[in-house]
């Protein structure tokens, strides 16, 4: 329990808040690295299709493919504009 509070105490400080929005949601982990910085394996191997001049339909524009998910920016508004 001590160390949940202790998470919790630092996402809510406003550097942490400032890079959260830098990772990405890696969901093929299912451990403490599903949060990484790096492009998820599955977004770097659609990647190198595109460049290779496949045509990759996908529900979300190529030019979101590195932007923050969905996930990531509704912890951000949850716990960094929750004031």
């Amino acid at each position: 329990m001590i160390h949940q509070n202790s998470d919790l105490r630092s996402l809510e400080d406003p550097p942490i808040c400032n890079r959260l929005l830098q990772y990405k949601v890696h969901k093929e982990r299912q451990d403490s690295t599903r949060f990484d910085k790096s492009m998820p394996q599955t977004m770097k191997s659609l990647s190198e299709l595109v460049n290779r001049g496949v045509d990759v339909k996908l529900d979300v524009p190529f030019e979101l493919w590195d932007k923050p998910s969905a996930e990531v920016t509704t912890l951000f508004k949850q716990v960094c504009l929750s004031n």
